[in-house]
């Protein structure tokens, strides 16, 4: 007895799962593999992220196309040896970290479209070293904000509705050491009380890219000019908690204020040397005098490495090196300064 046939079905790869190496594909499959997958990849990505890495293919085709060169990739991959003569350029005063920022974008390119990401061979590491002995003065950091400064600009407040929004944000972001895309992203029902005080939930972050999200300390004195605020300008739950007060009217009126907003309020608030990174630097460095160590620090601001507190912190360690204890046991250091 035969069995009746069964139609086969076609079998239809997408490019991003073709089992082929990118080497044995056409150059329009190759153009479709990194299509795929970068469609597939924006649909995680941190957006600023996601302009950053533009920004440097941006960068280094303008640069390809100024020297004469072809850009064919994703054709063809990007060679380590124009990438490290791009970086020997020093275009634009390129610095070390826009450099590799840079560089992330590029290698984040190639590995989507399927070829070993450039980047790790000799010659751009070289080139990469080379830049940074170049590089004569330290990359410039965001100058710390205090709370002392921060106490100087909330005694010149008042109750009005913009006095009661800056204030509860400069407060909150002192507490939080958030950055201020995590700042803006949060909505009134984020702001939590519990038992044991208040807090905000920290949904997403630049170092949080799955989204597992992070609660982070909030002082009463915070907490009380956050309620102000929200209560005086009659937040609902699901709204943002720091919206634009601006009386210029738009066709599209943003529903909260932007990272760029943050900074603007630091800096007419506290002084013009002000950005928006100032409250994150000046927490990190206000736990570390306090003799708060690395770990706490990192779960206070959510960071997943100690690197950039110890960056943010070395001035304050070179007060709680030996050198700086030994001192004060010697009664060679000033009154009024120990740790």
């Amino acid at each position: 007895m035969s069995l009746p046939s069964v139609p086969s079905a076609p079998l239809s790869f997408a490019l991003a799962d073709d089992p082929r190496p990118t080497l044995e594909l056409s150059p329009i499959e190759r153009s479709g593999r990194l299509s795929e997958n970068w469609a597939d990849y924006e649909r995680t990505a941190n957006p600023r992220t996601l302009r950053t890495y533009q920004a440097g293919v941006a960068k280094l085709v303008a640069w390809m196309d100024k020297q004469g060169l072809a850009y064919t990739f994703p054709v063809d991959p990007v060679s380590p040896r124009t990438l490290a003569a791009w970086i020997d350029d020093r275009g634009e005063n390129l610095k070390p970290a826009s450099a590799r920022n840079y560089l992330s974008g590029i290698n984040k390119m190639h590995v989507l479209a399927g070829w070993p990401a450039p980047s790790k061979a000799i010659a751009v590491e070289n080139a990469i070293k080379r830049l940074v002995m170049d590089t004569k003065a330290p990359q410039r950091q965001a100058l710390p904000l205090r709370w002392e400064s921060i106490r100087c600009a909330l005694g010149g407040m008042s109750d009005s509705l913009i006095d009661l929004r800056d204030a509860a944000l400069v407060c909150l972001a002192f507490d939080t050491l958030a950055r201020a895309s995590e700042l803006v992203a949060l909505n009134v029902s984020d702001f939590r009380e519990g038992p044991n005080g208040y807090s905000v939930w920290i949904a997403r972050s630049k170092t949080d890219q799955s989204g597992d999200g992070q609660f982070r300390f909030v002082s009463d004195e915070a907490a009380q000019r956050l309620t102000a605020w929200i209560e005086a300008a009659t937040l609902e739950q699901d709204a943002a908690i720091f919206i634009p007060l601006s009386t210029v009217q738009t066709d599209a009126p943003a529903d909260r204020i932007s990272s760029r907003d943050v900074s603007r309020i630091y800096k007419r608030r506290c002084g013009a040397e002000y950005s928006a990174h100032s409250t994150r630097v000046g927490g990190a460095v206000a736990q570390r005098e306090a003799g708060i160590d690395s770990g706490l620090i990192m779960a206070s601001g959510g960071w997943k490495s100690p690197v950039m507190v110890a960056r943010y912190t070395k001035e304050a360690d070179a007060q709680r090196s030996g050198a700086a204890q030994l001192a004060r046991l010697q009664g060679r250091a000033w009154s009024g300064r120990e740790m």
